[in-house]
Protein backbone atom coordinates (compact mmCIF):
# COMPACT_ATOMS: atom_id res chain seq x y z
CA UNK A 1 0.00 0.00 0.00
CA UNK A 2 1.40 3.29 -1.03
CA UNK A 3 1.69 5.67 1.57
CA UNK A 4 -0.29 9.37 2.33
CA UNK A 5 1.63 12.22 1.68
CA UNK A 6 0.60 15.89 3.54
CA UNK A 7 2.63 18.99 3.85
CA UNK A 8 2.27 19.98 7.82
CA UNK A 9 3.51 21.82 10.29
CA UNK A 10 5.07 21.88 13.75
CA UNK A 11 4.68 17.48 13.86
CA UNK A 12 6.41 16.54 16.65
CA UNK A 13 7.57 18.29 19.96
CA UNK A 14 5.87 21.16 21.05
CA UNK A 15 7.18 24.39 22.19
CA UNK A 16 6.72 25.52 25.45
CA UNK A 17 3.88 28.25 24.45
CA UNK A 18 2.09 25.99 22.32
CA UNK A 19 2.08 23.66 24.57
CA UNK A 20 0.98 25.56 27.67
CA UNK A 21 -2.38 26.86 25.54
CA UNK A 22 -3.02 23.21 24.09
CA UNK A 23 -2.91 21.73 27.69
CA UNK A 24 -5.80 23.70 28.80
CA UNK A 25 -7.84 22.97 25.91
CA UNK A 26 -7.48 19.64 26.08
CA UNK A 27 -8.36 19.68 29.81
CA UNK A 28 -12.02 21.96 28.85
CA UNK A 29 -12.78 19.00 26.14
CA UNK A 30 -12.55 16.33 28.27
CA UNK A 31 -13.85 17.41 31.11
CA UNK A 32 -16.92 19.02 28.79
CA UNK A 33 -17.50 16.00 27.39
CA UNK A 34 -16.13 13.03 29.66
CA UNK A 35 -16.33 9.77 28.46
CA UNK A 36 -16.77 10.78 24.96
CA UNK A 37 -13.88 12.89 24.36
CA UNK A 38 -10.31 11.47 23.77
CA UNK A 39 -7.20 14.07 23.15
CA UNK A 40 -4.65 13.31 20.67
CA UNK A 41 -1.21 13.07 21.91
CA UNK A 42 0.64 16.42 21.56
CA UNK A 43 3.53 15.15 19.76
CA UNK A 44 0.93 14.04 17.23
CA UNK A 45 -1.05 16.91 16.82
CA UNK A 46 0.33 19.43 14.01
CA UNK A 47 -1.41 22.40 11.63
CA UNK A 48 -2.37 21.17 8.72
CA UNK A 49 -1.09 23.32 5.46
CA UNK A 50 -1.73 20.54 1.84
CA UNK A 51 -2.70 17.37 1.20
CA UNK A 52 -0.02 16.17 -1.59
CA UNK A 53 -1.42 13.02 -2.85
CA UNK A 54 -0.15 8.74 -2.59
CA UNK A 55 3.78 8.17 -2.43
CA UNK A 56 3.84 6.47 -6.13
CA UNK A 57 1.74 9.41 -7.73
CA UNK A 58 3.39 12.34 -6.75
CA UNK A 59 6.36 13.64 -8.60
CA UNK A 60 9.14 14.44 -6.12
CA UNK A 61 10.55 17.15 -8.63
CA UNK A 62 7.30 19.06 -8.31
CA UNK A 63 7.56 18.97 -4.39
CA UNK A 64 10.91 20.41 -4.50
CA UNK A 65 9.21 23.21 -6.85
CA UNK A 66 7.11 23.64 -4.32
CA UNK A 67 9.64 23.76 -1.89
CA UNK A 68 11.37 26.55 -3.60
CA UNK A 69 8.51 28.45 -4.11
CA UNK A 70 7.63 28.46 -0.59
CA UNK A 71 11.35 29.20 0.82
CA UNK A 72 10.90 32.67 -1.07
CA UNK A 73 7.35 33.33 0.17
CA UNK A 74 8.30 32.68 4.12
CA UNK A 75 10.37 35.46 4.50
CA UNK A 76 8.43 35.98 7.45
CA UNK A 77 6.72 33.40 9.46
CA UNK A 78 3.24 33.15 9.47
CA UNK A 79 1.29 34.62 12.42
CA UNK A 80 -2.10 32.12 13.33
CA UNK A 81 -4.52 33.30 15.35
CA UNK A 82 -6.86 30.21 16.86
CA UNK A 83 -10.09 31.47 18.54
CA UNK A 84 -10.63 34.78 19.35
CA UNK A 85 -12.73 37.28 17.56
CA UNK A 86 -11.49 38.74 13.77
CA UNK A 87 -12.32 40.61 11.66
CA UNK A 88 -12.05 38.84 7.74
CA UNK A 89 -9.77 40.47 5.28
CA UNK A 90 -11.20 37.55 3.17
CA UNK A 91 -14.97 37.12 3.02
CA UNK A 92 -14.07 33.49 3.02
CA UNK A 93 -13.03 33.44 6.79
CA UNK A 94 -15.79 32.64 8.65
CA UNK A 95 -14.32 33.44 11.93
CA UNK A 96 -17.38 32.59 13.70
CA UNK A 97 -16.00 28.25 13.09
CA UNK A 98 -13.00 28.19 15.14
CA UNK A 99 -14.32 24.66 16.35
CA UNK A 100 -15.94 21.70 14.17
CA UNK A 101 -16.44 18.28 14.34
CA UNK A 102 -15.89 15.99 11.03
CA UNK A 103 -15.66 12.59 10.75
CA UNK A 104 -15.35 12.09 14.61
CA UNK A 105 -12.08 14.56 14.65
CA UNK A 106 -12.34 17.73 16.78
CA UNK A 107 -10.91 20.43 14.58
CA UNK A 108 -9.62 23.67 16.03
CA UNK A 109 -9.49 26.51 13.19
CA UNK A 110 -7.26 29.37 12.78
CA UNK A 111 -5.88 32.03 9.96
CA UNK A 112 -3.25 34.07 9.60
CA UNK A 113 -3.36 37.07 11.19
CA UNK A 114 -2.01 40.51 11.31
CA UNK A 115 0.19 41.06 14.27
CA UNK A 116 0.17 44.93 14.28
CA UNK A 117 -3.57 44.43 14.44
CA UNK A 118 -3.31 42.36 18.18
CA UNK A 119 -5.30 39.82 16.54
CA UNK A 120 -8.47 41.24 14.79
CA UNK A 121 -7.59 40.89 11.26
CA UNK A 122 -7.14 37.86 9.88
CA UNK A 123 -5.55 37.41 6.09
CA UNK A 124 -6.37 35.10 3.36
CA UNK A 125 -2.27 34.36 3.04
CA UNK A 126 -2.68 30.38 3.46
CA UNK A 127 -5.39 30.20 0.41
CA UNK A 128 -2.98 32.26 -1.71
CA UNK A 129 -0.21 30.15 -0.43
CA UNK A 130 -2.14 26.85 -1.96
CA UNK A 131 -3.35 28.53 -5.18
CA UNK A 132 0.38 29.50 -5.98
CA UNK A 133 1.54 25.68 -6.19
CA UNK A 134 -1.46 24.69 -7.84
CA UNK A 135 0.40 24.51 -11.65
CA UNK A 136 3.42 21.86 -9.73
CA UNK A 137 0.41 19.93 -9.54
CA UNK A 138 -0.90 20.22 -5.70
CA UNK A 139 -4.71 20.97 -5.67
CA UNK A 140 -5.45 21.70 -2.28
CA UNK A 141 -8.43 19.27 -1.15
CA UNK A 142 -10.63 22.53 0.07
CA UNK A 143 -9.60 25.12 -2.53
CA UNK A 144 -13.54 25.40 -3.67
CA UNK A 145 -14.71 26.18 -0.11
CA UNK A 146 -14.72 29.86 -1.20
CA UNK A 147 -13.97 31.66 -4.51
CA UNK A 148 -10.90 32.74 -2.85
CA UNK A 149 -9.44 29.42 -1.92
CA UNK A 150 -9.21 27.80 1.68
CA UNK A 151 -7.66 30.86 4.17
CA UNK A 152 -8.31 28.13 6.98
CA UNK A 153 -5.15 26.39 9.41
CA UNK A 154 -6.83 23.62 11.15
CA UNK A 155 -5.18 21.19 13.57
CA UNK A 156 -7.14 17.80 14.97
CA UNK A 157 -6.66 17.94 18.60
CA UNK A 158 -8.68 14.77 19.70
CA UNK A 159 -11.61 12.23 18.54
CA UNK A 160 -15.26 12.18 19.62
CA UNK A 161 -16.80 9.22 20.04
CA UNK A 162 -20.30 8.43 20.23
CA UNK A 163 -23.18 11.02 19.59
CA UNK A 164 -22.52 14.10 17.24
CA UNK A 165 -21.92 17.14 18.93
CA UNK A 166 -25.32 19.37 18.80
CA UNK A 167 -25.46 23.07 18.20
CA UNK A 168 -25.07 24.49 21.57
CA UNK A 169 -22.28 22.01 22.43
CA UNK A 170 -20.02 23.21 19.50
CA UNK A 171 -21.24 27.30 20.29
CA UNK A 172 -20.15 26.53 24.14
CA UNK A 173 -16.68 25.41 22.43
CA UNK A 174 -16.23 28.25 20.13
CA UNK A 175 -17.60 30.47 22.88
CA UNK A 176 -14.50 29.26 24.85
CA UNK A 177 -12.14 29.71 22.02
CA UNK A 178 -13.29 33.42 21.67
CA UNK A 179 -12.17 34.33 25.19
CA UNK A 180 -8.77 32.21 24.79
CA UNK A 181 -7.08 32.94 21.76
CA UNK A 182 -4.03 31.54 21.19
CA UNK A 183 -0.81 31.63 18.57
CA UNK A 184 1.29 29.67 16.69
CA UNK A 185 3.95 30.97 13.74
CA UNK A 186 4.32 28.64 10.86
CA UNK A 187 8.28 29.48 9.18
CA UNK A 188 9.65 27.81 6.59
CA UNK A 189 11.48 25.83 8.84
CA UNK A 190 8.54 24.43 10.76
CA UNK A 191 7.10 22.74 7.14
CA UNK A 192 7.42 18.85 7.06
CA UNK A 193 6.44 16.03 4.59
CA UNK A 194 4.35 13.50 5.99
CA UNK A 195 4.14 9.59 4.88
CA UNK A 196 1.89 7.98 6.65
CA UNK A 197 -1.01 5.03 6.21
CA UNK A 198 -2.52 5.71 9.85
CA UNK A 199 -4.10 9.53 9.25
CA UNK A 200 -3.74 10.05 13.55
CA UNK A 201 0.05 9.82 12.58
CA UNK A 202 1.80 7.65 15.23
CA UNK A 203 5.38 8.77 15.65
CA UNK A 204 6.43 5.01 14.91
CA UNK A 205 4.58 4.34 11.83
CA UNK A 206 4.72 8.06 10.17
CA UNK A 207 8.16 9.30 8.16
CA UNK A 208 8.85 12.76 8.93
CA UNK A 209 11.06 15.44 6.38
CA UNK A 210 11.23 18.47 6.63
CA UNK A 211 10.76 20.17 3.51
CA UNK A 212 13.42 22.34 3.56
CA UNK A 213 15.30 18.79 3.37
CA UNK A 214 13.52 17.25 0.53
CA UNK A 215 14.56 20.81 -1.37
CA UNK A 216 18.41 20.27 -0.43
CA UNK A 217 19.11 16.70 -0.42
CA UNK A 218 17.15 14.52 -3.79
CA UNK A 219 17.95 11.65 -1.11
CA UNK A 220 15.70 12.51 1.69
CA UNK A 221 12.71 11.96 -0.59
CA UNK A 222 13.99 8.01 -0.53
CA UNK A 223 12.65 8.07 2.93
CA UNK A 224 9.30 9.00 2.07
CA UNK A 225 8.62 6.77 -1.29
CA UNK A 226 9.72 3.70 -0.53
Amino acid sequence: MSRELGLVAHYGAKTPTFEAALTPLQKFLSDRFTGSYTPRDSFQVHATILYLGKADEVDPEGVRCLAREWQASFIHPLHIQFGGIVVAADPGIDAMRTFDVARNWCLVHGWPIEPATNGVWAKNDLAALRRSVERFGFRHLYRDVTPFGDPNCYTKVGYMNGEPLLGSDLAEVRGYLAARPFHLDIGYQDLVVVGYEDDTLPPTRTVAVSLAEVAADERAWDALSR
